[in-house]
């Protein structure tokens, strides 16, 4: 009973950064703050993770405050699929939306992702179905997405 940390939902993310690592589970994502089990803590990060979205990313644009000044390198930067849209952690434990306030969408339950560099711009590319099986429903449905631009729908 003692270096664990036990959850009542399901674990469908890990994701480690230099001070600790996130657990993300279906409907909750938490922050072990520490390297060593006996001395690492416990705190809420933000919602659900979506399995398979996990991407560590390179060469990421500076973010203003989203990164640490000990990232600024923006090398392995962990970036997935949440709940409640595309997130990147940090080494202080704390999650930032990058969609926010941009685009809306609701994520699948199951995806695939990565990041590449595509004329000279970093780009985070995820992949999720969406709907029950054989529904058609997807992303690209204008019921499913909204963009968002100077706060309007566009």
């Amino acid at each position: 009973d003692f270096n664990s940390f036990r959850y009542d939902q399901n674990i469908v993310l890990i994701s480690q950064v230099p001070t600790g690592i996130f657990v993300g589970c279906e409907t909750e994502t938490f922050f072990l703050r520490g390297i060593e089990p006996s001395q690492m803590s416990q705190n809420l990060a933000g919602s659900g993770a979506v399995p398979g979205t996990l991407a560590y990313c390179n060469n990421v644009p500076e973010l203003g405050d989203i990164l640490s000044p000990g990232e600024k390198v923006h090398v392995s930067v962990p970036v997935w699929l949440s709940q409640d849209g595309i997130v990147i952690g940090n080494t202080s434990g704390r999650l930032f939306n990058l969609t926010h306030q941009k685009v809306k969408f609701v994520s699948g339950a199951r995806g695939a992702s990565m990041h590449r560099i595509k004329n000279g711009e970093f780009q985070y590319l995820t992949s999720f179905k969406q709907g029950s099986p054989g529904s058609g429903f997807g992303m690209a449905d204008a019921a499913t997405a909204e963009v968002i631009r100077n706060g309007r729908v566009i």
